[in-house]
């Protein structure tokens, strides 16, 4: 049986922090995948995600998926590295992001 399921099973690729991603909706009737970016990786499938709007979630990797796309923009350049997207990102993150970590008992 598990022979069978491991034929067309796939890994899915590692994301890096801040690289710009989708979140799958998580209430039912949702339809717009969120953008956020990848704050840290916490195992091998959960991750902190950072949305547009600096709400904090952990999701499971197989419900984000990357994006070409940028946090603020609708411009699909690769050109920047994840650095530079989590420096551009800082304003967005702002005092909101940290009071929540601090909520959540997550460090920075």
């Amino acid at each position: 049986m598990k022979n069978r399921y491991d034929m067309n099973a796939k890994d899915l690729s590692v994301l890096d922090e801040g690289q710009v991603v989708r979140m799958k909706p998580y209430i039912l009737g949702d339809k717009e995948w969120k953008k956020g970016v990848v704050m840290r990786r916490l195992d091998e499938r959960c991750y902190d995600i950072c949305t547009e709007d600096g709400e904090i979630f952990r999701r499971n990797r197989k419900f984000l998926k990357p994006t070409r796309e940028m946090m603020g923009g609708n411009d699909h350049s690769t050109e920047e590295t994840s650095e530079e997207r989590m420096r551009n990102m800082t304003p967005v993150m702002g005092k909101n992001v940290e009071q929540k970590m601090v909520k959540m008992h997550v460090t920075p």
